[in-house]
């Protein structure tokens, strides 16, 4: 499930009779979707705030003597000042609980851009649903991982490492799952078939005796260069691959294999193999790979960088994690005065990083409105920089507040002026970090405004 923006979810018919396990899985997969997304609050928001869930991932806890009718009927846009002027904040402590108020007051809400209502998937960074995520999410919630015996991690870690073919990485998980289709596994599926060994007739066919117990498998085992016998040695090597690939000749092919079949099967994946490792190794870079040193990691709005910027700014948040205040500021050098002066807040902010990037979006405001056309912007904070860098890959906390300042930078383009934000090492920011600590202390030295 992605980002929408309509409220009305697409669902799936309801099953109906005697249903395969495919469609079976299908509803059980909506159901976990349908049952783990949350909202992000839009501008524009057209939701029901008693019905869903909009607050981290809940429905908030109204007050006890709020009437049910007002419960059902409160609306998510009630609850937010006109021309984007944040929450309404008295509304808010006639409807809530005290701590829900704080929580709902450290939401973001867009400042200049008109935005609907977005689904999310809480478990990545982005918002938007993965493969990776979801099994992550149900492996850790139910039982998909069981086996007969436990799981090894450590065998896996190095299955997956392991510079071979995927088809035989996947071949070996599934096997170790208990996952390969064998005529036993189907039979117990309710498929009506035989569950006896298509190549020996003398016993079910599992995975255990198609790669120990079965004759071939035997033979195959005691004519290598180790001379293994699989009936008295419990592991599993690579060589299963191969003797499944001949046991599926023999169930569709009609195909009766024998030994030599199997080495000629033996050396066919060994060719493979080989072809397999001449390929040069893709590179995967991670999404801040180029980060480079301090100082190169920088994202760009208007007019191309020339000359001396009209001031340098540093910004920066101080944030912890007992309590929901945090302290934004912002130390400004004027170049051509040589004089430097600082400003900030004290701000309901639920994490570092939404301290960081409000702390960027206030001073570009003050920019803004003091006349500042050309402007260098020092930051500490990666995230921030990489998310105004890549929208696709921008945390979902944060994005109605990068969408701001890409207004404000998409300003700038239209004006012939410019703005880099640029990430720093500490030292760069310590000014506004030191300041940022204070006011969230409620310590603010009176000399610094």
């Amino acid at each position: 499930m992605q980002r929408a923006n309509a409220i009305t979810l697409t669902k799936l018919r309801p099953l109906q009779g005697q249903c395969s396990w495919g469609a079976r899985g299908l509803h059980q997969a909506e159901k976990v979707l349908l049952t783990n997304y949350v909202w992000k609050i839009g501008s524009n928001s057209a939701l029901l705030a008693g019905k869903e869930r909009w607050v981290n991932g809940s429905i908030p806890l109204f007050r006890d003597d709020v009437p049910l009718s007002t419960v059902a009927l409160t609306t998510v846009a009630s609850l937010l000042l006109p021309q984007h002027q944040g929450w309404n904040v008295p509304r808010l402590c006639e409807l809530f609980q005290s701590s829900t108020v704080s929580t709902i007051r450290g939401i973001e809400i867009p400042r200049f851009t008109s935005s609907s209502d977005s689904l999310l998937w809480p478990f990545t960074t982005s918002g938007q649903y993965t493969t990776k995520s979801g099994y992550f999410f149900l492996s850790r919630n139910t039982d998909i991982c069981s086996m007969n015996v436990p799981l090894n991690l450590k065998f896996f870690r190095i299955l997956w490492g392991l510079r071979i073919m995927p088809k035989w990485k996947i071949f070996l998980w599934k096997l170790c799952h208990n996952g390969i289709a064998t005529s036993a596994n189907l039979s117990s599926r309710g498929l009506a078939i035989s569950d006896t060994c298509p190549q020996c007739n003398l016993a079910p066919e599992t995975s255990q005796h198609i790669f120990r117990s079965c004759h071939l498998a035997t033979i195959l085992w005691q004519s290598g260069h180790l001379g293994i016998h699989s009936n008295l040695n419990p592991d599993v090597a690579f060589q299963d691959w191969l003797i499944a690939w001949g046991r599926n000749k023999v169930v569709f092919n009609g195909v009766v294999q024998d030994l030599a079949c199997i080495r000629s099967l033996v050396n066919q994946g060994i060719q493979q193999h080989f072809t397999f490792l001449a390929q040069p190794i893709s590179k995967v870079h991670a999404w801040s790979a180029d980060s480079g040193p301090p100082g190169f990691l920088f994202a760009h709005f208007g007019a191309s960088f020339c000359g001396t910027p009209q001031a340098y700014i540093q910004v920066d948040g101080s944030w912890t994690p007992t309590s929901t205040l945090a302290g934004i500021a912002w130390v400004v050098d004027h170049i051509s005065s040589h004089n430097r002066e600082s400003q900030g807040s004290c701000i309901i902010a639920p994490s570092a990083l939404s301290a960081e990037a409000k702390a960027c979006l206030e001073a570009l405001i003050w920019a803004q409105g003091h006349g500042l056309r050309h402007i260098m912007v020092y930051t500490y904070c990666e995230l921030l920089v990489q998310g105004l860098r890549h929208q696709g890959s921008q945390p979902n906390t944060i994005a109605w507040t990068l969408d701001d300042i890409r207004t404000i930078g998409q300003q700038a383009h239209e004006l012939a002026t410019h703005i880099r934000i640029s990430k720093v090492s500490r030292l760069l920011v310590q000014q506004a970090h030191e300041l940022a600590t204070h006011i969230r202390k409620g310590q603010i030295p009176f000399t610094a405004f």
